[in-house]
């Protein structure tokens, strides 16, 4: 488990630039201030926050963390899951209508925006959800349902629909999504 002021500030570096670059690394004091008021942001901070309370020994700090996220569920209008598997850096372009399953499992460098759906995909049935490898970008209204798999460095279109796996370095979009291209964007390492 890596420490969590590790994760947040790989996080925060995510957050002040449009892509990950592993090159830039540079966080202080009133940045962190700063970008704790910014929803998109906070969003990811609190889900770090309440998902490590969430895995502890102890009943109360347990409680603490579902009240928190909750708290932030309601606050943010999106749901992350305590139990989502979530990689650093992850950012989060626009907070509202995001939802991540508890099955799901996010590789680092991954960038969704807002009204994402990361879940099951039938209703009812033991809950199978999306694993997403790195550097992924997911667009806007995106909805990835099922035991699919993402591979690195794809990108999702806007408002798609996706219930079948994606290779490495493709562009889907559409509803039901569809393979578009090769991808070209330089690969992060």
């Amino acid at each position: 488990m890596t420490s969590f002021f590790s994760d947040i500030k790989q996080d925060l570096i995510f957050y002040q630039r449009k892509f990950y670059s592993k090159d830039l690394n540079r966080v202080n004091l009133f940045i962190c201030f700063k970008f704790l008021v910014v929803p998109c942001y906070a969003v990811v901070f609190w889900y770090r926050v309440y998902s490590r309370l969430i895995q502890s020994k102890n009943k109360f700090v347990r409680k603490l963390g579902f009240f928190l996220y909750y708290r932030a569920s309601k606050k943010y209008s999106s749901d992350i899951h305590p139990e989502a598997k979530i990689g650093v850096p992850f950012k989060v372009g626009h907070h509202f209508g995001v939802v991540i399953g508890p099955k799901v499992s996010i590789g680092n460098g991954v960038y969704i925006f807002n009204d994402v759906t990361l879940g099951n995909k039938h209703v009812g049935l033991e809950d199978v959800m999306p694993t997403l490898e790195d550097n992924i970008i997911i667009g806007t209204g995106s909805k990835l349902l099922g035991g699919i798999k993402v591979e690195s460095n794809s990108i999702i279109g806007a408002i798609s629909i996706v219930v079948n796996n994606v290779g490495e370095n493709e562009v889907w979009a559409g509803s039901p999504a569809r393979f578009i291209k090769k991808n070209t964007m330089p690969v992060v390492n």
